[in-house]
């Protein structure tokens, strides 16, 4: 039995749930056919095979079309009528490609947000950003505060990381190191597929940090050894923080959200 849309139009769900939202709205007249019933749900078809899931009461019962007159069979040896549609009858649709006349598919709004369609966070690209400059601007602080003569990055040597014996000072030094990984963490930060790598420079910038920590107070236990030596916190300036903060940022930042792609 033939069944239509009533006056006003109808919505339509994926399944019998009238928790879940509306997937489209059949406008007023949509011909369907009821193609299964559950309780007071009807699964529907339109004439284009789409389908969906409506309230049964409200459907409206249309009447069963008029028989076709009767065709006259031509006489024996007689040319026989192919009917032709009337011009400007458009071709029949194939079955799931457009909805049927007033069909008007609910597409919630939010699906559409860049936001949403990119992923990720711009949060991580403000906390990976915020985490490199604090790396970079960490060589320029005061890394030693020893009896009143600051020292920054620049003038130990990177050996000292792994030997604090080591007397080498300036060339490829501390700072040197520092910088680059701060100037490698800050490059990757604006690509979130390389997110992995910029996670990498910042641990290494906050291991440089930690080393240079354990060096420091190998040192001082080594200078206890001759009298009293001062304390590691009181030894250490404010720019091996400043670098171990921001590593860990440019380490912990989440994945940068992709730009949408407009056009």
């Amino acid at each position: 039995m033939a069944h239509a849309a009533p006056p006003g139009g109808i919505q339509a769900w994926a399944t019998p749930d009238p928790s879940q939202p509306p997937v489209a709205t059949l406008a007023a007249g949509t011909p369907l056919q009821i193609a299964e019933q559950r309780g007071g749900w009807a699964r529907v078809e339109a004439s284009n095979g789409w389908s969906g899931w409506v309230d049964a009461s409200r459907l409206i019962v249309q009447p069963a079309p008029a028989p076709p007159p009767p065709v006259a069979t031509p006489p024996s040896g007689a040319t026989a009528v192919i009917p032709v549609p009337p011009p400007g009858t458009p071709p029949a649709q194939a079955v799931g490609q457009a909805p049927p006349a007033g069909l008007a598919a609910s597409v919630p709004a939010w699906s559409t947000s860049p936001a949403v369609q990119s992923g990720g966070s711009q949060a991580g690209l403000v906390l990976a950003i915020i985490g490199s400059a604090l790396t970079i601007l960490s060589i320029v602080l005061p890394w030693l505060d020893f009896l009143g003569e600051t020292e920054n990055a620049f003038k130990p040597g990177a050996a000292l990381l792994f030997d604090y014996e080591s007397t080498a000072e300036g060339g490829f030094s501390v700072g040197v190191l520092v910088l680059l990984l701060g100037a490698a963490t800050l490059a990757l930060s604006f690509s979130p597929a390389l997110h992995v790598l910029r996670r990498i420079a910042g641990a290494a910038a906050a291991v440089a940090a930690l080393l240079f920590m354990i060096q420091v107070a190998r040192i001082l236990d080594s200078v206890g050894d001759f009298g009293p030596a001062p304390g590691l916190f009181e030894t250490l300036g404010v720019g091996v923080y400043a670098a171990l903060v921001g590593g860990a940022l440019a380490l912990f930042a989440p994945k940068p959200a992709a730009r949408a792609r407009t056009g």
